[in-house]
């Protein structure tokens, strides 16, 4: 469109917004500025009822800024489960450089704090524009119990700082060397990979649905083929194996994922409002590889693979996918298996019910 003053021009809607955040020889961060003289509101016979046309009249002021105003205003936050050290610190420190508002979790309160640092320093060292960062109060999350009052904490936070909660990074996760059974009798790691990211997402269903959100869980090319025991996940008759452990996990956060993408779209729920994926973030040294594996992988600071799912255009539309080194690839078959992921979900279910309850949408209007 030519920039002349008073000029007539015919738009979508649901477009007017992005016309100038998309103009690409516009400076960074900047978008023009107009004063509207008219403008007539009227519904066009050759598009759908729903699409309105809006006919402005603009005179063109000038190129503004919008760091300090529309874009703080209008920003959206991340919420990064585990980001007090490995990966999680990591994805942290890139999403806050790349200006989303990070909410930051951890177990205890000096690491939260060491956290929050060591994101600020990163974050405005590379970015003339950074996030804004929320450490919410300390959450373990092989607890149900706080896994509940820190989905409370982050719908809170929300409401009073008005943040719009685009991504949910479920990433926090143990590799337990010890058979650790937890205060709700659950196997540590099961606890913590599996419920933690079932409740704190279901929970947050109602924050996630008011804008266009992406909810993502971190799974592993570790993963086994088959739950080897759905009636003694918590190793109380077998044999305990961190591996075996850590690995029944990590397919069951990839049947959780295409499970949650599944039961959203049958809600109505499209991708233009929420998407579900899953990842493997990569062969990194982060403690827990370092305590199962050795050194086998590469620098966490170059773990970036979780921040790519988070914010890239790439993936805007994409749900119900497993995605190893920023590629769509297959998970193992049990992933895709109804009758398997019947079975998670009805112990899921019983584990946390009113986690469960909110898949059936009664509360969304």
């Amino acid at each position: 469109m030519s920039i002349r003053s008073k000029q007539t021009t015919e738009f979508h809607f649901e477009r007017v917004l992005l016309y100038g955040k998309r103009k690409k020889s516009l400076p960074p961060k900047s978008c023009l500025v107009f004063k509207v003289t008219d403008m007539t509101c009227f519904n066009s016979v050759s598009q759908p009822t729903s699409c309105w046309i809006v006919q402005v009249f603009l005179v063109p002021i000038c190129v503004a800024d919008v760091s300090d105003a529309m874009s703080r205003t209008c920003r959206t936050a991340i919420l990064v489960t585990g980001s007090t050290d490995g990966i999680g610190l990591t994805t942290a420190k890139n999403v806050a450089s790349r200006g989303y508002d990070v909410i930051i979790h951890g177990r205890e309160t000096t690491r939260l704090d060491q956290a929050r640092k060591a994101v600020h320093a990163y974050a405005v060292q590379h970015s003339s524009d950074p996030g804004r960062l929320f450490p919410l109060p300390p959450a373990d999350f092989s607890s149900i119990r706080e896994c509940h009052g820190f989905a409370h904490d982050v719908r809170n936070l929300c409401k009073e700082k008005d943040l719009q909660l685009c991504v949910l990074m479920n990433n926090a996760g143990v590799y337990s060397e010890k058979h650790i059974i937890t205060e709700d009798g659950l196997e540590q790691t099961f606890a913590v990979n599996v419920v933690a990211p079932f409740i704190v997402t279901s929970l947050l269903l109602p924050t996630l649905l008011q804008q266009k959100s992406r909810i993502v869980i971190a799974s592993s090319i570790s993963q086994c083929g088959k739950i080897r025991s759905w009636k003694d996940l918590h190793y109380q008759n077998r044999s305990y194996s961190a591996d075996a452990s850590y690995s029944e996990s990590k397919l069951l956060d990839a049947m959780l994922s295409m499970e949650m993408a599944d039961r959203l779209q049958k809600a109505g729920f499209g991708t233009n409002q929420i998407t579900c994926n899953c990842l493997d973030p990569g062969t990194v040294n982060t403690k827990m590889l370092l305590a199962g594996w050795g050194a086998c992988g590469i620098h966490v600071e170059d773990a970036l693979d979780q921040t790519w799912l988070c914010t890239s255009e790439e993936v805007e539309n994409e749900t119900g996918k497993y995605f190893v080194y920023q590629k769509d690839r297959s998970a193992q078959s049990s992933a895709y298996d109804q009758n398997e992921r019947n079975k998670m979900w009805a112990l899921l279910s019983e584990l946390a019910p009113e986690a469960a309850a909110m898949w059936t949408f009664d509360w969304y209007k």
